[in-house]
């Protein structure tokens, strides 16, 4: 089929071809890549203790790709493929993202979950910081040089079973 650009941000290596698709019923939100760069607000304020760590990773991304949208019972989603230069500096990468969702979520109780159905995959659970803000589900995983990041928020913010059946079925099509 053909990639819609505006909705997955614009992708010379392939990569978008290779992300799920929306629901049918789904409204697109605004893409979380634009000209091959991840937004990388879209997962972190600057003003976090990790978000240095990250940014500085997120310079080794060779390629980028992803697609958000909110499904009619208001739930946010958003998928992100990270594709590094080796499989190292992905795994690199899970790792200082996954400590900086335990840091920013270190004072709720059962945060990280493993996800069985998806190697070496875990979900981050709960509010980040500002308990004003709503809940949301946040999951990394990854295959060989490509990181998966899953975010839901919304009606979806603590349901760990979407965003885990999401994540399996975005990690099958890599």
């Amino acid at each position: 089929g053909t990639v819609d650009a505006a909705e997955t941000g614009e992708d010379s290596s392939g990569l978008a071809a290779l992300l799920v698709r929306a629901p049918d019923d789904a409204a697109p939100d605004p893409a979380p890549v634009r000209q091959d760069k991840f937004d990388a607000s879209r997962i972190m304020t600057m003003d976090e203790p990790a978000a240095m760590f990250v940014l500085l990773q997120l310079a080794d991304v060779r390629h980028a790709a992803g697609r958000a949208w909110t499904t009619p019972n208001s739930a946010s989603m958003m998928v992100v493929l990270l594709q590094f230069g080796t499989p190292q500096r992905a795994e690199e990468f899970q790792t200082t993202y996954a400590n900086m969702e335990r840091l920013r979520r270190r004072r709720t109780p059962n945060m990280e979950v493993p996800l069985a159905s998806v190697p070496g995959a875990a979900a981050y659970v709960g509010t980040a910081g500002n308990r004003a803000v709503l809940p949301e589900v946040r999951a990394v995983a990854r295959h060989d040089d490509i990181v998966v990041l899953v975010t839901a928020g919304g009606a979806a913010s603590d349901d760990t079973a979407v965003v885990e059946a999401l994540l399996r079925s975005q990690y099958e099509r890599l």
